[in-house]
């Protein structure tokens, strides 16, 4: 019995996953302002809450750990309680109320995060949305259900309460269960967030190559259920014969925890994993060519005997389906739906090219 994970090993482990979060933050943040977008989206904000959290999270530990180690070896008689025993009891219980509080809205916190940048993705397609809110939904049930099934009177009761009663048979069992039950909502909620990006991904018209390679990329969140599985067997194989849990381990695998969920989630969201070539052929049509399009445009007739037929869709139609958005560096997955192309039909030969809409002229190109 005792604490299994040595004091100076559960310190280091924590800071350096403060550390790994603040690498991978600083990269995706500077991504985000100096080689994509310039600027800040929900996704982003959401990441940088959760990596404040940790952060918080690592210096309340660095200040409160010696209580909670001396707690420990006190309670299983590797040590001698000193005068203030209670105080230090109290502090670390109170710390880790706080603590589990900044867990689960750190885990939350990156949920969210991805969601809304699946969101910003694919936010036009209406099956997409249909399967977003319930998502969303859950996720915030799951974030209120790890809130309210802390052990409010054993973290932040009296000294009293915590020796009399926290360690009874019924008030270890509740801890186990409400673990599982939490660990089994993380996981659900996980797998349905998943699932997000492979509708995206696979309701678009795309070669099977780039779709196994998106969902390959989107597939990173597997890796936070994982985690959250090895955690939970992790912490159910370290408890003590008294069949209490080593808060050392929980916290510990918490720690780690919320570490590569924020390290995924900037996986995710990298600018260059979706950054479109910048040499993508572009055809800039002549005036005269205008000239024939505006006069085809306005007579059907003209238009059914020229060779030239031009596959154009209205504005609200492009705009609706087409966002790639050249200032944020992301691909729209909807950029395969339509496309704007002049097609080209000389005898046997055929020739698309994509068109840019910037190089047609508001007005019609007076005729040479």
């Amino acid at each position: 019995m005792g604490p299994g994970v040595p004091l100076n090993h559960f310190l280091a482990a924590v800071w350096v996953s403060a550390a790994v979060v603040l690498l991978f933050l600083t990269v995706r943040l500077y991504a985000r302002l100096f080689r994509g977008a310039r600027r800040l989206y929900w996704d982003d904000g959401l990441a940088i809450l959760a990596a404040i959290l940790v952060i918080i999270t690592t210096a309340l530990w660095q200040w409160v750990a010696h209580s909670m180690y001396l707690t420990l070896n006190v309670s299983v008689g590797a040590a001698v309680p000193p005068a203030d025993f209670f105080s230090q009891l109290e502090l670390w219980l109170r710390v880790s109320y706080v603590v589990q509080t900044f867990f689960y809205t750190t885990l939350t916190a990156v949920k969210l995060s991805l969601l809304f940048f699946f969101r910003r993705l694919g936010g036009h397609m209406d099956r997409l949305r249909y399967v977003w809110w319930p998502v969303l939904g859950l996720t915030l049930a799951t974030w209120v259900t790890g809130l309210g099934t802390s052990q409010f009177k054993c973290l932040l009761g009296s000294s009293e309460y915590i020796i009399t009663y926290c360690d009874k048979p019924w008030a270890i069992e509740f801890t186990t269960v409400t673990l599982k039950v939490n660990c089994a909502l993380d996981v659900l909620t996980d797998v349905l967030i998943l699932l997000i990006p492979i509708i995206l991904v696979w309701g678009v018209q795309l070669h099977l190559r780039r779709k196994l390679a998106f969902t390959g990329l989107f597939s990173l969140t597997a890796i936070t259920i994982i985690v959250s599985i090895v955690r939970a067997v992790g912490i159910n194989a370290s408890k003590w014969e008294n069949g209490q849990n080593d808060p050392s381990y929980i916290w510990l695998w918490s720690a780690i925890e919320a570490c590569i969920a924020i390290v995924v989630a900037c996986l995710s969201s990298f600018p260059q994993l979706f950054m479109a070539s910048s040499k993508k052929p572009v055809y800039t049509p002549s005036e005269s060519f205008i000239a024939r399009l505006r006069s085809k445009q306005s007579n059907p007739k003209m238009a059914r005997h020229d060779p030239l037929n031009i596959n154009l869709h209205s504005t609200r139609e492009l705009s609706s389906a087409i966002s790639y958005d050249q200032e944020m560096g992301y691909i729209n997955l909807a950029d395969t739906l339509v496309k704007p192309t002049s097609t080209y039909h000389h005898g046997s030969l055929t020739l698309e090219t994509p068109l840019e809409l910037s190089s047609l002229p508001r007005r019609p190109a007076p005729y040479k």
